[in-house]
């Protein structure tokens, strides 16, 4: 009875706490689905009028458009080439033990900790004299430089999990490093390259804010989250309008996570051989 008992009380607390992540969604939803008057009057409740004229006013009052193809060049940008740099890197320094591949590693690491506030000036000024500021390719490689540390982790781990054995049959066939690096190597690190879009994905370029909204000072080069910021500020509280809005900045980072998600957990584990 003690072990049902348990058991009992796990389930009914990974409902609660199921319920606790998915609820601000579901009331998203719904608010996106109401008046502004319904809202004020039933916040939590079914909508009284379903209201899915807010979607069609939001993509054409929100110029959802542009700034959704702003957020779609940052972050498709920012993950090919964070991918890119991180999975050699990461590659060169978990096979081929160079001296300073433990202190790179660790530099890293550091730079991780340092907050980005410490240095925007700096940014702002350097982005400025590069005459990057308010352009693509400056933002791509600001949000590049923030996920570079936490991707290079993330691969590293994952290449040491890997025997070497697969690398001295490559060589014994005839393969020569690069070959073997882009034919063997990283199509056995899938798993991870696929936790890495997803943590650029949501950490780093479609969700980022701060950055954005400290460096970019052109309308035509605003994000989504920026947007929706000055937005909010023309249109106060119009929470239907809002709340359409917001469903369809989030909707992309709930389908990757649903899509991708099963794959994470065994990148994930395979950093932990990350010494």
């Amino acid at each position: 009875m003690k072990k049902k008992g348990r058991k009992i009380i796990l389930w009914l607390s990974m409902v609660l706490i199921s319920f606790l992540f998915l609820y601000p969604l579901l009331w998203m939803v719904l608010t996106s689905l109401k008046t502004k008057e319904d809202v004020m009057m039933n916040p939590f409740g079914l909508p009284a009028e379903w209201m899915f004229s807010n979607y069609a006013d939001a993509f054409t009052t929100f110029d959802f458009p542009r700034f959704f193809l702003n957020s779609v060049v940052y972050t498709a940008g920012t993950i090919l080439l964070t991918i890119f740099c991180a999975i050699m890197f990461a590659y060169a320094v978990a096979r081929m033990r160079f001296k300073l591949s433990r202190f790179m590693v660790n530099l890293l690491q550091v730079g991780m900790i340092v907050p980005v506030f410490v240095i925007v000036l700096s940014l702002f000024s350097l982005m400025g004299d590069l005459g990057v500021r308010n352009t693509y390719q400056g933002m791509i490689m600001l949000y590049t430089a923030s996920a570079l540390p936490i991707s290079v982790i993330i691969f590293t781990g994952y290449f040491r999990s890997l025997p070497f054995e697969l690398e001295e049959a490559a060589y014994i066939d005839g393969c020569g490093v690069f070959r073997t690096f882009f034919r063997i190597m990283v199509p056995m690190v899938a798993p991870a390259v696929t936790t890495v879009v997803i943590v650029v994905f949501m950490n780093y370029s479609w969700n980022e804010f701060s950055l954005a909204y400290l460096l970019i000072d052109s309308q035509n080069m605003r994000s989504l989250p920026i947007s929706l910021n000055y937005f909010t500020s023309l249109r106060g509280t119009d929470w239907g309008l809002l709340g359409a809005t917001m469903v369809m900045i989030s909707a992309p980072a709930v389908l990757l996570n649903i899509v991708c998600g099963e794959k994470i957990e065994d990148a994930l584990t395979a950093t932990s051989a990350l010494k």
